[in-house]
């Protein structure tokens, strides 16, 4: 593995965006250093029937969520980075949008500004609102015996946001696939018992009729601060692939009162799986960090007590880690190394750290390594980038 630069970089230049290899474009449109083949519109029938890619060179089929990669792309505010992979990728999303729409989002950001600015999404059309409510009204957050969440909030908002037609919203709601919302409980939820049934996907009901009161009652961010930053709840709130979180954060973004009701519920039909890394009170605790999230992922990357707590084998991979003492004790020492000012102007220097972190591992891991390149089973086969949806 490359070891990361930690030299913080500037977002309007494309080589200090770069710190780990990231192929940028060349001015033919090509990868430097990288043979990829062009992209194919993948047939939207795949949907669904794989949802993990199984090694490389096995292509992951078409999927719905593809488009929130494109939506994270525009998020990155490395343009450089970003435009290459939207050249790669827009071909292989299911959505009927033109690449002009994806560079136009592109082109909205404002991307020499420290902190980020505000992202002003479009207002929902009437046709958004509507499917919304048929999704709020009708259908379970979860599908699937195994308990696979619900997207279409976020796969309409996001396509919506990238300038899909109406055709292709219409047909997102035909392709999604739904569990019907499960018969209210017998137990009313309270503010006395709220945390009672928690883990509990039966209740979801329940708790989305909880949360749509208190956000009429007491809005959105007091109902989030109040029950999404309680030390009962914050470790459900992250867990689950962090969709709770996700989900909620669709509906504050967009102004959708009813999405960040079924986020909150989300929240609360998760058990709360990572506990052992979600430390409320020693979270809470003044902010005594020097180093950066690149410094810190750095020596997270050089650190021994992590080696062979997770293979590649595992699924899902948090598992094997939260199970293990040693390695969550680090992280939440690691965690206490960040420097964050705790100053508005502090929260959005954090804000665009995190962006640069997620972009380094996602897009540095989008191609495939040495050992799988040289693999002689792949000889002869085109090896796409493929873009990690948990790191994502």
């Amino acid at each position: 593995m490359i070891p990361l630069d930690t030299t913080a970089p500037t977002r309007n230049d494309a080589e200090t965006c770069n710190p780990v290899n990231i192929p940028t474009p060349n001015n033919s449109g090509a990868c430097s250093g990288v043979n990829l083949a062009p992209p194919k519109y993948l047939d939207t029938s795949q949907l669904r029937r794989n949802r993990r890619t199984l090694e490389w060179g096995e292509r992951h089929p078409a999927d719905p969520l593809r488009h929130i990669y494109l939506y994270g792309l525009t998020e990155t505010r490395h343009p450089s980075t970003a435009q290459f992979i939207v050249k790669r990728l827009v071909l292989t999303t299911p959505l009927r949008m033109s690449t002009a729409a994806v560079q136009s989002r592109l082109a909205s950001l404002s991307v020499n500004k420290d902190p980020l600015s505000p992202l002003k999404p479009p207002p929902p059309s009437a046709l958004v609102k509507e499917l919304l409510e048929k999704n709020h009204a009708e259908h379970d957050i979860y599908f699937g015996s195994n308990h696979f969440h619900n997207h279409f909030p976020h796969a309409l908002l996001s396509q919506f946001s990238l300038g899909a037609p109406e055709s292709r919203l219409k047909k997102e709601w035909e392709i999604e696939e739904f569990n019907p919302i499960p018969k209210k409980q017998s137990t009313e939820i309270t503010d006395k018992n709220w945390k009672d049934h928690i883990g509990v996907d039966k209740f979801y009901p329940n708790y989305l009729e909880f949360f749509q009161d208190r956000i009429s009652k007491n809005g959105v961010p007091n109902t989030i601060l109040s029950y999404a930053l309680d030390e009962t709840a914050l470790p459900s709130f992250v867990s689950g692939a962090v969709h709770p979180l996700i989900h909620t954060g669709f509906g504050v973004e967009f102004g959708i009162n009813d999405v960040v009701a079924e986020g909150l519920a989300e929240m609360c039909v998760h058990p709360p799986a990572f506990a052992p890394v979600v430390d409320a009170q020693l979270y809470s605790k003044p902010v005594m960090g020097t180093k950066s999230l690149l410094t810190i992922a750095n020596e997270i990357h050089n650190d021994k007590v992590f080696d062979k707590v997770v293979s590649f084998k595992d699924f899902p991979k948090s598992e094997p880690l939260l199970k293990s003492k040693p390695a969550c004790d680090a992280i939440k020492e690691y965690v206490m190394q960040w420097k964050i000012d705790e100053t508005p102007e502090g929260f959005g220097r954090a804000h665009s750290e995190l962006f640069v972190l997620t972009t380094h591992f996602t897009f540095s891991s989008a191609f495939p390594p040495p050992h799988i390149v040289n693999d002689p089973k792949f000889k002869g086969k085109t090896l796409r980038p493929l873009l990690d949806f948990f790191l994502m």
